[in-house]
């Protein structure tokens, strides 16, 4: 009788030791499939573009808002939540135009402050608002840029748009309304890094672009 209990219970143990290896092999399986799932998350594409794209750079742009244009030499700058070009106009002097990062939402610099008050004096309202959403959106695209190269992402996707590949390089667009998307286009790699960056409102129905800022740069820092 006690014979059959021992083996009874022998039995029993040995069913009881099964289950838990089969729980504990279940849980390092999903624990290993969670781990690739989290790795697969960081999102490898936006990585692998934000490395060719230089935030901290000098060398020579254009900015177009309708039919005024300015070119210029410039310094970029990534400080204190802020996107900064220190611009050289020639003949005008210097100026500046200051992109909001994070969660901040004031426009600055002396040419932002022109061009709005030029626009402002000629009764184009429709302009001073396209002109702040464009520079706001592109403010956006360039603290993106900015999170995935310091792995700042608090979610899987630190660009809200599409990259796609280009027959000069990349292009990086984004809707952010029903008329107007952003689209910036980057050409010319040398040394792992684009040399040339245009950012541009496209009417998505007239396919026109009304303000665009072009950025040729002569050396990333």
């Amino acid at each position: 009788m006690q014979s059959r209990i021992r083996k009874r219970r022998s039995i029993e143990g040995t069913r009881r030791f099964r289950i838990f290896k089969v729980a504990c092999f279940s849980l390092v399986l999903t624990s290993c499939t969670t781990n690739q799932k989290n790795q697969n998350t960081t999102n490898s594409l936006e990585a692998d573009f934000a490395s060719r794209v230089c935030l901290n750079s000098t060398g020579r742009g254009r900015l177009k808002v309708s039919s005024q244009e300015n070119r210029f030499t410039y310094q970029a700058a990534v400080k204190d939540l802020d996107y900064t070009l220190g611009i050289d106009i020639p003949f005008k002097g210097q100026e500046t135009l200051t992109l909001p990062l994070g969660s901040k939402k004031n426009l600055g610099g002396s040419l932002y402050q022109k061009v709005s008050k030029s626009l402002l004096k000629k009764r184009k309202l429709k302009a001073v608002q396209l002109f702040d959403d464009f520079l706001l959106q592109s403010a956006k695209f360039f603290d993106g840029i900015s999170k995935v190269q310091n792995s700042q992402c608090s979610d899987s996707q630190c660009l809200n748009g599409q990259i796609l590949k280009t027959d000069k390089g990349e292009q990086f667009r984004s809707a952010w309304s029903d008329e107007y998307e952003l689209v910036i286009d980057f050409g010319r790699l040398r040394s792992g890094m684009y040399q040339s960056i245009r950012v541009k409102a496209l009417h998505m129905k007239s396919k026109k672009n009304p303000l665009s800022l072009d950025l040729a740069l002569d050396s990333c820092q």
